[in-house]
């Protein structure tokens, strides 16, 4: 309540009369507990003989109304006749209640702040909270106390003030109506002991008004809902409600006749139970079934306590029963609920492993024959010269990583919905990687006549603890639909940070896709989420795909500890933004990558031995078109068996294993060559087309090295480095590859220039740490500047390779071929070696 309400006074005043005591006990005022309270109060009051056992039973019976609260109180008599106001005091603090005590002496002129406010304006006062304006106006020196509320119920008695009862209990505005009405009727209860010690007259009078009362509360009791009773020490029926007769067909009537009468209805299965626990001289509760004299089965909440009178002998027992048997009902029909949820579970677990296991084999028979198709075009790729047929081929290869994209786009939705998607957390540069993308997307916006923005805040322009995998496949997904849906106008990424409130040295990071594009309806918002969905009324034929994006997306996020928003209308576009939160960050300073190899097409391995364990013919057949001519002998086998026994005849510097193989599989012909002592280090990849989290876990722990097929050349040959020793392939003029920029030509026409040592020093010392971060993190602004400041070394110490590099470079910015472009500049370390080695030769 506000102050101006409960900082006041209730409207009540307890005046109490000793003809007619003004106290009304309808239902809607007392509730079961309270009248069981009061009923306590009332037996206690008529026992006592001095005010101290007043105040005690007072403090007990107010405990009985809240347990665990903290409180304390007074009590005071006045006696107008002699002007004498005499009080005891109560507390629920151990020291206090081992030490009831009582001061007299004192005048009612004594009586000072709230006591007196209460007394002079006849009404019970209220303080909810001991330090607010109003409680200062009336006790100044309140505020050297901890902060309370307080009651203050004033006794009357035809007019003269017969005492006061108080009460303070924390914390504040603790004082609601129900406890203060509560302690009302406590205090009138009190007035009428209060009585009883004036005079011999006046406590028959009380006597005979408690008598009232007990009768009353006793009315009440009678229409509880529950079945009250009282039983003797010698197990007779002192009383019992009638709430007897709904809750089990009985009459009292019938209960007082027959002392068995209840065991015989009770449960048979309960009957030893309900003996048990009756036989206990403490309070008990528990449970049981009682047969309705209906023929239904009554389930039974009991309570009962022992009764002892203040002399500690022996009074009977009261109880309560109450009908719990729709709870009952209840708590089975949840049992039930858990029972077929459980079993619904088990079932979706089941059928989700299924699903599981499903989508691995399906991935496994279509990454199999993908693993030739993509391979031996790309091999094509590399011989055929006539431009319809490699745009032929261009476009197998294009198809094939399209399906290999929708395929990995399922399995990732099945491997979240399992809750077995594992996110690898490493530094990210994440401006850089929206740079790559602005350029991966440059050619398709150059073509939509669009205008791509990139606004990233400075605060963007850190380093983030991230999955860098999952990070950019989210991005490239929100920015490909944005360009697909967008016909005119513009398509905006912004990146920027904001602090955490929970932790100061985390930050949040904030990307947002905003496109003029077609827009979402309202109706559309939630819905495009789910896998598989696509907007209503849009053009499949036009904007294809799969309806899986965003629905990986927004699983990828909250994985990531994230959320994904959309606001969007219309006709007139549309706005996503990412939010991850609780990120760790660094200082893109310290950020170093290691330093890509180089490609494949510029090494050449040194002359050894690999054996290739597959038992498919266009799977091995593949691996030796992308080693040829590479000085490696390779040995093949069809299954695990042949490849233990030809391990020992051919000594193999390497082996490539398939892992699901007749006779025997890949896991075992490993585990066999690893235990024969000289191959115990002999290094065995793993090539394979299963995409069971399980089975790479499984991997990682038997194999040194993992190829996923279908596999690349340059996959093939990044694994193979790690093991075999090589030499940077020399490059003749005549068989130069189209994808190489480290070309010959000019190399040898090197010798004898007299500046190339000062060259050399200068793109060592001012080029070379920027040549590796660029290809590391690739920003085109800094990518420019790094060529224009190139051509000014070129014009002064002008080389035909690095003139062949710039104009390689430039020619592949000007197309939008991002690829090349960092496969170029990652190569310039290596041209700066060839020029290191042309140096070195002349000298």
């Amino acid at each position: 309540m506000s102050e101006s309400l409960n900082e006041k006074t209730s409207s009540k005043n307890n005046i109490v009369d000793n003809v007619e005591i003004n106290i009304d006990f309808t239902r809607d005022q007392l509730n079961e507990k309270r009248l069981k309270i009061l009923l306590d109060t009332s037996y206690g009051l008529l026992a006592a003989t001095d005010l101290n056992i007043v105040g005690d039973v007072i403090f007990s019976n107010i405990r009985k109304y809240e347990v665990g609260m903290d409180m304390a109180g007074k009590l005071s008599i006045y006696d107008w006749e002699n002007d004498d106001y005499s009080t005891v005091y109560i507390s629920d603090q151990v020291m206090d209640r081992t030490s009831l005590y009582l001061c007299s002496g004192d005048k009612l002129q004594d009586v000072k702040y709230f006591s007196k406010y209460a007394i002079d304006h006849k009404e019970t006062l209220i303080i909810q909270n001991s330090h607010s304006e109003f409680a200062k106006s009336i006790h100044p020196s309140v505020l050297n106390k901890d902060a309370h509320s307080m009651v203050y119920v004033p006794l009357f008695h035809e007019e003269n003030l017969i005492g006061l009862f108080s009460l303070g209990r924390s914390p504040v505005n603790s004082m609601d109506p129900d406890f203060v009405n509560f302690l009302e009727s406590i205090g009138n209860y009190v007035s009428i002991a209060i009585l009883r010690f004036m005079s011999e007259k006046k406590k028959i009078l009380a006597e005979e008004s408690l008598r009232q009362r007990e009768q009353q509360l006793r009315m009440a009791i009678d229409y509880s809902a529950d079945w009250e009773y009282w039983i003797s020490p010698t197990g007779d029926l002192i009383y019992s409600s009638p709430a007897c007769l709904r809750i089990s067909g009985y009459s009292r009537e019938e209960f007082k006749q027959s002392k068995e009468l209840l065991f015989e209805i009770i449960y048979e299965e309960d009957v030893e139970k309900v003996k048990s626990f009756l036989a206990k001289d403490t309070e008990t509760q528990f449970e049981y079934r009682i047969n309705h004299k209906n023929g239904n089965l009554v389930w039974i909440g009991h309570h009962s306590q022992p009764i002892f009178d203040d002399s500690g002998n022996y009074l009977g027992k009261r109880g309560s029963n109450r009908d719990i048997t729709r709870r009952k009902a209840m708590e089975q029909e949840l049992k039930d609920n858990e029972i077929s949820l459980r079993k619904a579970k088990e079932q979706a677990d089941i059928a989700n492993k299924s699903k599981s296991e499903f989508l691995a084999n399906m991935s496994h028979e279509i990454r199999t024959p993908m693993n030739a198709i993509l391979g031996f075009s790309e091999i094509l790729l590399s011989q055929i010269k006539t431009p319809k047929y490699e745009e032929y081929l261009r476009t197998i290869v294009n198809s094939g990583k399209t399906l290999l994209s929708i395929i990995n786009d399922i399995l990732d939705l099945s491997k979240i919905e399992a809750g077995r998607l594992e996110l690898t957390y490493e530094p990210v540069d994440i401006s850089g990687i929206l740079e790559e993308i602005k350029m991966i997307f440059s050619q398709k916006v150059k073509e939509k006549n669009l205008k791509f923005i990139l606004d990233i805040n400075s605060d963007g322009r850190k380093g983030f603890v991230l999955d860098e995998v999952r990070i950019r496949q989210i991005v490239l997904n929100l920015v490909g639909n944005a360009i697909k849906f967008t016909e005119k106008g513009h398509v905006r990424v912004g990146l920027s940070t904001k602090s955490n409130s929970n932790d100061p040295e985390k930050i949040d990071l904030l990307i947002e896709v905003e496109d003029t594009g077609i827009g979402v309806s309202e109706a559309e918002k939630e819905r495009i989420f789910g896998a598989f969905i696509q907007q209503s009324n849009q053009s499949t034929k036009k904007y294809g795909g799969t309806g899986l994006g965003l629905a990986i997306c927004k699983k990828l996020i909250e994985r990531m500890n994230g959320t994904i928003t959309l606001e969007s209308e219309v006709g007139k576009g549309s706005c996503f933004t990412v939010t991850i939160r609780d990120l760790d960050t660094f200082d893109l300073k310290d950020f170093q990558k290691e330093t890509t190899l180089p490609r494949d097409l510029d090494i050449m391995f040194e002359p050894t031995t690999i054996l290739v364990v597959d038992d498919i013919k266009h799977n091995r057949d593949l691996v030796k078109g992308y080693l040829e001519n590479n000085n490696l002998t390779i040995f093949e086998a069809t299954n695990g068996r042949e490849a233990v026994e030809l391990v020992k005849t051919t000594t193999p510097s390497l082996i490539l294993m398939d892992i699901w193989m007749p006779e025997l599989n890949g896991y075992d012909a490993t585990q066999q060559i690893k235990k024969m002592p000289e191959y115990k280090e002999l290094p065995i990849i793993a090539f394979t087309a299963s995409a069971m989290k399980e089975t790479e876990k499984r991997i990682t722990e038997l194999f040194d090295g993992y190829l996923r097929k279908p596999i690349t050349k340059k996959d093939l040959f990044q694994e193979l480095r790690r093991y075999l020793k090589y030499q940077l392939r020399k490059i003749s003029g005549d068989s130069k590859s189209q994808e190489s920029n480290l070309e010959n030509q000019g190399i040898d026409a090197l010798a004898g220039i007299e500046y190339l040592p000062q060259l050399v020093e200068i793109l060592v010392n001012d080029f070379l740490k920027d040549a590796e971060n660029l290809g590391n993190s690739l920003v085109v602004s800094s990518l420019k500047e790094f060529i224009e400041r190139l051509k000014t070394v070129n014009q002064k110490y002008p080389v035909q390779p690095i003139s062949n590099f710039i104009e390689d470079i430039t020619k592949n910015i000007e197309s939008f071929k991002i690829i090349r472009v960092k496969n170029l500049i990652r190569e310039f370390p290596f041209l700066i070696e060839q020029l290191k080695n042309r140096r070195r030769n002349d000298e």
